[in-house]
């Protein structure tokens, strides 16, 4: 089984293969973390404007994967993602702590703080 952090890995660097249920859980989901944050009122009104605009699932099968925990979803789809395309998944690994670093354009190790940069 992959870790939950190698799972939020693929879905979120290579999103261009998720189906589309997949897809629009995962909009769903966060975007109602961003409404908890919200107003009551406000976020009544900006919940069925985001319902409108399909940033807020109405697809029974996207409801229901979010049910199904967020963190299934992620690994559920990632491991589907590996089966299908596994030549196209390139990871990035710090070579101070062999953690996955999660922008290789940046210079720091998320969890080690250390410069992975070439220093040529």
């Amino acid at each position: 089984m992959l870790s939950l952090r190698i799972s939020e890995y693929i879905v979120r660097h290579y999103p261009q293969f998720l189906m589309p249920v997949e897809a629009e859980a995962l909009r769903h989901h966060h975007m109602s973390k961003m409404l908890e944050k919200s107003e009551d009122t406000l976020a009544f009104r900006i919940r069925n404007n985001h319902r409108e605009t399909g940033h807020l699932a109405k697809n029974i099968k996207a409801l229901e994967l979010i049910d199904q925990g967020i963190e299934n979803l992620y690994r559920n789809a990632a491991m589907r993602i590996l089966q299908l395309y596994p030549n196209a998944i390139d990871f990035h690994y710090c070579p101070s702590c062999g953690e996955i670093i999660e922008n290789s354009e940046c210079g720091n190790c998320s969890q080690s703080r250390s410069d992975h940069r070439d220093r040529n």
